[in-house]
C-alpha cells in the first residue's frame, strides 16, 4: 500500500516532472494552528490537484503517538497530521473514529489514492506557539487566459519570521524549477503553458520549512 501513497517531500530547487500532476495528488495541506497546543482541534485543508479529472473526496486525521482521530490534541512533543484524497468509489470511507487508520489504509488500492503526512511540534500553550504559519503578502494571481506555450512569471510575496520556499504544481505544461527560495519575502517562479489548449489548474505552496504552509490555487484557460 505504501507504494500507492505519495508522501510530500521537500528538496532543493530543481527541474522536476513531479511538479506536473497528471493523476490525483495531495500536494500539500494547510494546518491551523501550525504548532497546536494541547486541547486544540486542528483545521486541516488538503490541497489537491486532480490531473486525472475524476473528482475526489478527502479525509483528514492526526495521531499523537498511537492515538489517532480528530479529537483535541493531547500533550506530546509532536502530532502527525494526515490528509488523504480518494477518487470516487475508491475508498469505502474510514472507520467511524479513525482510531486505526493504518489498517484502513492497508486495504486501499494502488490507483486513485493520494496521501500526505506531516509531523508538527506541539506548543506548550496557545500563548507560546513554537511556529506560526506563513502568510501571503500578496496572493499570487494569474491571468484568466494565456496562449499555448506561453511562459508565465508568477510573482511571489510572503511574510514569516523564517526563510520561505515556494513550490509550484500544475496539471499541464512544464515547470523549469520546482521551487524557489524567497529573498526578503519576494520571489518569482515560472510556469510554461502546454502546447495544446485547455483548462489548467495549479497551486503555489509557501513553505516555512517548519511545518507551516500557505497556498494559492488557480485555474487558467490555455488558448
Amino acid at each position: 500500500m505504501r507504494a500507492a501513497l505519495l508522501l510530500l517531500a521537500a528538496c532543493g530547487p530543481m527541474e522536476s516532472p513531479l511538479s506536473v500532476v497528471d493523476d490525483l495528488r495531495v500536494v500539500d495541506m494547510v494546518v491551523d494552528p501550525a504548532s497546536p497546543a494541547p486541547g486544540e482541534v486542528l483545521a486541516v485543508q488538503p490541497v489537491v490537484l486532480d490531473g486525472s479529472g475524476t473528482g475526489f473526496e478527502t479525509f483528514v486525521w492526526w495521531c499523537v503517538e498511537d492515538a489517532c482521530g480528530t479529537d483535541p490534541v493531547a500533550p506530546a512533543p509532536f502530532v502527525t497530521v494526515s490528509a488523504l484524497a480518494c477518487a470516487p468509489g475508491v475508498c469505502d470511507g474510514p472507520p467511524g473514529d479513525l482510531a486505526n487508520p493504518e489498517a484502513w489504509l492497508a486495504g486501499l488500492p494502488f490507483e486513485g489514492v493520494g496521501l500526505t503526512q506531516r509531523r508538527l511540534p506541539v506548543s506548550p500553550s496557545a500563548e507560546a506557539r513554537i511556529n506560526v504559519a506563513p502568510a501571503w503578502t500578496d496572493v499570487p494571481a494569474l491571468p484568466a487566459s494565456v496562449g499555448v506555450g506561453e511562459e508565465v512569471q508568477i510573482a511571489l510575496s510572503g511574510a514569516d519570521d523564517q526563510p520561505l520556499t515556494a513550490w509550484l504544481y500544475v496539471t499541464a505544461g512544464s515547470v523549469p524549477s520546482a521551487s524557489v527560495e524567497l529573498e526578503a519575502g519576494e520571489g518569482e517562479i515560472t510556469w510554461v503553458a502546454p502546447d495544446a489548449p485547455g483548462m489548467v489548474s495549479g497551486v503555489v505552496i509557501l513553505d516555512d520549512g517548519a511545518g507551516g504552509t500557505a497556498e494559492a490555487s488557480w485555474t487558467v484557460d490555455v488558448r
